[in-house]
């Protein structure tokens, strides 16, 4: 916790991609919330188009004893045009839900799934295991792609994936653990 205003308990990403065409993408993200000042950890934002489905969305609060407190009402997502670079017209979409509570600690669970069509072999997420003020116990990422394709990525300070053969698919795997704050 030291230098921490959050602490990711949790995080794992899987991309299975089904063919160059179409894919899926799940997220489940814990986070501690530790203080007032970390920078909005307690906001599930999915972004999502006409080639981008979101098929699960999930958000449950916990108190500091680990205690749930509550899931996300779907009432409680807000839904928006996501505009950007000053575009009068997009199909882009973002939706968000927020969740507080009175009391420091917190911990937010959000767990979501998208299916992506049409978008080549370049609509994978973005994986950043650690951001400012944060420390990490356990964050992964996993990305399950047809044997004949590779996977194009940058590693960015972060090692060299462990990869295997998964029947047909070639799978690219990253973990990091115990990520003190920064």
């Amino acid at each position: 916790k030291k230098d921490a205003n959050s602490v990711v308990r949790y995080h794992e990403i899987i991309y299975r991609a089904e063919s160059v065409k179409a894919a899926t993408v799940f997220e489940r993200k814990i986070i501690t919330i530790l203080n007032d000042q970390h920078n909005r950890e307690n906001q599930l934002v999915i972004y999502y188009d006409n080639n981008v489905k979101v098929s699960k969305e999930k958000a449950t609060l916990y108190d500091a004893e680990g205690e749930r407190i509550r899931a996300a009402k779907k009432s409680e997502s807000e839904d928006v045009r996501a505009l950007s670079g000053g575009q009068f017209y997009t199909d882009s979409r973002v939706l968000t839900t927020t969740l507080d509570h009175q009391s420091y600690p917190f911990t937010v669970e959000f767990d979501y799934e998208k299916k992506l069509t049409d978008f080549g072999m370049v609509g994978f997420p973005r994986w950043l295991p650690l951001t400012y003020d944060q420390s990490v116990q356990f964050s992964s990422y996993t990305a399950y792609v047809p044997t004949g394709q590779k996977l194009i990525h940058q590693r960015n300070m972060l090692p060299e994936p462990v990869m295997r053969t998964d029947g047909t698919n070639r799978v690219y795997a990253w973990q990091v653990t115990d990520l003190s704050a920064r």
